[in-house]
Formats: structure tokens, sequence, C-alpha cells
């Protein structure tokens, strides 16, 4: 039997978690990450929460071929995290997004590319949790593949995310 347990988005299409303020950060920590391949382009969303327009949201997907996380708050203060390695080759990469006290940090392949200092204020969405895109709107539908995505209410360690990333070395996956 094949082990792998990856979703491929081949079309426009999404996943509703049927989650919604049960898990939203509010003004706490929070971590979403997951195993990730496309050969996309422009602005495409992994996960997400968002229900269209100027609302508080977050999600994680890529920009210009680079993993990239945003929240805006319900003040509508926007914080967002662009990587610097590019992602978007077919090959799998391991995207986290930490929000832990007043930074968002964006890890890809186990290491930080950055933080984002400032304060991403209370971020409390409305709508479900959506994987391979992050709402009602469209137009950011997830191309390609996602693997041993997670959602977390609290921050994860810079330790956990590199014990995360380098499980992939762990049998029988290598």
């Amino acid at each position: 039997a094949d082990g792998n347990t990856a979703i491929t988005f081949a079309a426009a299409g999404q996943i509703d978690s049927g989650l919604d303020a049960g898990i939203s950060p509010g003004a706490g920590d929070f971590s979403v990450e997951a195993w990730m391949k496309t050969t996309q382009t422009g602005i495409k969303v992994i996960a997400g929460h968002w229900a269209g327009g100027n609302v508080t949201n977050w999600w994680l997907g890529i920009s210009s071929g680079k993993a990239q996380c945003s929240t805006r708050s319900t003040s509508n203060v926007v914080r967002t995290r662009t990587g610097t390695t590019t992602v978007n080759d077919g090959a799998w990469h391991h995207v986290v997004a930490v929000r832990s006290g007043t930074a968002l940090v964006l890890y890809v392949n186990g290491t930080a590319e950055g933080s984002d200092p400032g304060d991403p204020g209370t971020i409390s969405p409305t709508t479900n949790m959506i994987v391979g895109d992050f709402g009602t709107s469209g137009g950011f539908d997830w191309l390609g593949s996602v693997d041993e995505f997670a959602f977390y209410l609290s921050a994860l360690s810079s330790t956990r995310v590199t014990a995360h990333y380098d499980a992939r070395l762990a049998a029988p996956f290598n």
C-alpha cells in the first residue's frame, strides 16, 4: 500500500475544515505548518481563514515563488513575512508560520527566514479554516500537493520546527 497521505489539488478546489471560532487565535500564539509541493506562480494559499475584503484573517502560502504568511487583525493591521527560498520548484518543502507573542516568524525547511516583530493584534476570523485556498472568494487556489498540514493554538519553538523538518529523515520516509 502507498503510505503517501498527501492531497493533490489538480484544479480549483478546497477542503472546508468546518472549524471556525473554535480555532481562532485571537491575541494568542499560533502555528500553522505543512509540507507543500507546487510549480505555481503568483499568490496561492495552502490554508487560511478569510471572509473576503479587509477583514481579520491569516494565511500560509506562496507569493512570487517564495513561502509567505500573513495576518490581518481586527484593527486592520497587516503583518506579512516572505521567505527567501524558492519553493515553487516542484520539490517538497516544509513551511511553518509561528506567531509567538508579538512576532510572526516564517520557517522554510527548518530554518527561520526572518520575522516581523510588529504586533499582529487580535485575529478572530468568523469563517471556517480552508485548506487549498483561504476563503469564499477564490482566486488564490492551491494547485499542487499538501501533506502533514497542522494548526496549533500555540507557538512551536524553533527546536520543534527543526525536529518536524528533520523527521523526514526517519524511516520509512528515507
